[in-house]
Formats: structure tokens, C-alpha cells, sequence
């Protein structure tokens, strides 16, 4: 932040009552000593929110503010600026009208990055205040992660010397040898490590004609986030199979498993499903954070007249609730909702699942197991 911003700042903060002179001077003994922006300090220190520091900005230097969290932005104009400058900057480019490039920005007197994006687009900038929460959260949405950036940077480095021409030829010697190369086993990780972070329910690792097609499912929708050589998609696979204990060397037949992770302290279930195709096996991966799952009724987004005829439905000593829906429309987070509505430590409740998604305390969870005759009849 320019030495004049600086001061300006300082003294517009001071003036209304936000910033003493201690928590300034201490801000100023942090950035002299970690580098970093004035205001990003401040707020790291609890002086100031974000918003409030981007308003007072926007006031201060006659720069008009963006939410990039309400405002949808073409895809094709996040191609005028590569990622390692997006990211290296905190920047993200909106709109383009003739030869001006509107430009989102924490930090909107950055003279480096003004120059640069000059340079690299060929075009007039106009900078737009924002926060630097916004910032980060648009160029995981429209740019990709930090996480699938490394897996980039793995598949350029990495070059695997397993050159597979057909399926049918690896032996399962060759497959337990292909799935201890650390640069798969970091990749498979990364991906599933990655959706978890981006809240995605669903990862789909599909091969097509001359390369793998990775995709994330994210609040109803399929995005594709990865594209990978198609020589490492029987090393995923088997690592994915690894992971949910199922036969690597089948690969003619669809399979079904499962696997936990742990994801900052907290434990995520996987449900695979692996299906033969023409070009390879396609894999499913269904992520159920336990974490992420609302199970309030009330907080489902049910209007207040079903809501409520749902609730007289539900609290009837019999009768039958049909829930309907695709895959991933949120039927099994409605039933467990409405078994933690009417779960009291005077009824008894006895749920039949295929498989059990999540342990509900207080409810007695049967899973079914065809194997061992254990079916909804039986049950």
C-alpha cells in the first residue's frame, strides 16, 4: 500500500474512532517486519471487517466497490489473464467494454500489478475495490484451486513410462507397480482432497478418447475442473480401488466400496462405484461430509406450507412419506431430517438403509447386506 494511502487510511480510521494508536502502531511493527498491506493487517489483527475496511477504501478513493460473490462473470473473460498472475496479484479481470478491462482488486493503488495486467492484455485497466475473502473465493470458482494447480504442475513434471495401448494388457503385477507411483498416488489424493474443500457431493473420473475428464459435482451441477493424460487413468483407478478395498484386477464388471479421510480433524465418507465403459472404467465417487449436512427441517428451504403439512405428516403413528428425486436432489438428507424432527427418547425407530449414509444418534440404522440375506423383506 502507497506510503500516501497509508497515511490517509491511518488517520481516516483514527478520526473515526475505529483504529487507536497502539493497534496502528503494532500494524505498522507487523508490516515492517512480514510485509503485507496495511489494511489486510488490520483486519488479520480484528481492528476492522473486510466490508467495512472495502467501504470506507471505496469512499476514500473514489472507486467504485463489487461483490463478486453476487455477480456471475464470464468464463471467457477469465481467459485474458493466466492464473499465476490472477493468483500472484489477487486480482480478478469482470468485464471488458472496448479497450477497457474492469478489474476486481483488495488493493486497487497496486502500481505492479496495473502495469503487468497492462502489459499482458494490451489494455486500458479500471480497478474495482473488493475484499480479499471475495477475491480468493471467485479465483477458486472461476480459476480452479491452489490443490488442482499442483496436480498441473505433477502432470507436467512427472512423466509416467507406463505407455498403455489396451486394458486387457496389464497384468496385475503391473497394476499393484503402477499404483505405487508417488506422483498417482499424490494426484488421486489431490483430487479427492480438493472436492472435499470445494463441497462438491459428487467426482466423476471418466475416460475419453485421448485423455481422463475429471468433474466435480457442486450444488446440483457437473463442472469439469481437470483434464489428465490418459496414461495415468488405470493408475488412479487402482488407487481409487486400493482405497475402497475393491479387486484391481476386475475390470469388466462394475464394483462398489467405500473409504474414509480425514480432512482437517474431521472424518468424510466416500461411496465408489466403478462402471466398464468403451474407453475405460468410468469411476463415481459420492463424498458425505458429515459437516456439510443440514439436518434441521426448518433450514431445508421447504416454503411454510409444505413445511408444515410435512410436519403433521410426519408426526402420524403410521402411514408412508414418499421422498422422489434424482440423484443428489437431497432425498436422504430430507428423511434423516425428518428423523431427527420426531425422535424422542420415548419412541423407538428402526431405519433399513442400502448403505447407512449417516449415523444418527439415538436411531436404531440397519444396513442392508444381500450377501449375507440381510434385504429390505428380511429386515
Amino acid at each position: 500500500m502507497p506510503a500516501g494511502l497509508k497515511e490517509r487510511l491511518s488517520e481516516l480510521l483514527i478520526k473515526k474512532g475505529i483504529l487507536s494508536k497502539g493497534k496502528l502502531n503494532e500494524a505498522l511493527k507487523v508490516q515492517k517486519e512480514k510485509g503485507g498491506s496495511l489494511g489486510n493487517i488490520l483486519v488479520t489483527l480484528g481492528v476492522i471487517g473486510q466490508n467495512e475496511l472495502m467501504a470506507i477504501l471505496s469512499q476514500e478513493l473514489g472507486i467504485p466497490p463489487i461483490s463478486l460473490s453476487k455477480y456471475k462473470i464470464d468464463p471467457e473473460i477469465t481467459k485474458v489473464i493466466p492464473r499465476k498472475v490472477i493468483a500472484h496479484y489477487q486480482i480478478m479481470p469482470i468485464s471488458k467494454i472496448g479497450n477497457i478491462l474492469s478489474v476486481a482488486m483488495a488493493d486497487p493503488l497496486n502500481v505492479f500489478a496495473m502495469d503487468d495486467i497492462k502489459k499482458i492484455t494490451g489494455l486500458e485497466v479500471a480497478p474495482i475495490i473488493t475484499t480479499q475473502e471475495d477475491i480468493q473465493a471467485a479465483i477458486e470458482k472461476y480459476y480452479g484451486s491452489a490443490v488442482l494447480a499442483t496436480i498441473e504442475k505433477l502432470v507436467e513434471e512427472t512423466k509416467i513410462e507406463h505407455e498403455i495401448a489396451m486394458e486387457e494388457e496389464i497384468d496385475i503385477v503391473g497394476l499393484k507397480e503402477l499404483i505405487k507411483e508417488t506422483p498417482i498416488v499424490k494426484i488421486t489424493d489431490a483430487i479427492v482432497l480438493d472436492a472435499t474443500k470445494a463441497r462438491a457431493s459428487d467426482i466423476l473420473i471418466e475416460p475419453m478418447e485421448n485423455d481422463v475428464r475429471i468433474r466435480y459435482k457442486i450444488d446440483g451441477v457437473f463442472h469439469q475442473v481437470q483434464s489428465l493424460p490418459k496414461t495415468m487413468h488405470t493408475g488412479i483407478v487402482s488407487r481409487v480401488k486400493v482405497m475402497s478395498n475393491l479387486d484391481i484386477a476386475e475390470r469388466r464388471l462394475p464394483q462398489d466400496g467405500r473409504f474414509k479421510i480425514k480432512v482437517q480433524n474431521r472424518e468424510v465418507d466416500f461411496r465408489i462405484s466403478t462402471v466398464p465403459s468403451s474407453m475405460g472404467e468410468k469411476v463415481a465417487l459420492r463424498i458425505l461430509d458429515k459437516s456439510q449436512v443440514m439436518l434441521d427441517i426448518d433450514k431445508l428451504g421447504f416454503e411454510q406450507e409444505p413445511l408444515e403439512e410435512l410436519k403433521v405428516a410426519a408426526k402420524r403413528p403410521h402411514g408412508m412419506i414418499l421422498v422422489c428425486g434424482p440423484a443428489g436432489s437431497g432425498k436422504t438428507t430430507t428423511l434423516y431430517s425428518i428423523l431427527k424432527f420426531i425422535d424422542t427418547p420415548e419412541k423407538n425407530f428402526i431405519t433399513v438403509e442400502d448403505p447407512v449414509e449417516y449415523l444418527l444418534p439415538g436411531i436404531n440404522q440397519v444396513n442392508v447386506n444381500p450377501d449375507a440375506k440381510l434385504t429390505f423383506a428380511a429386515a
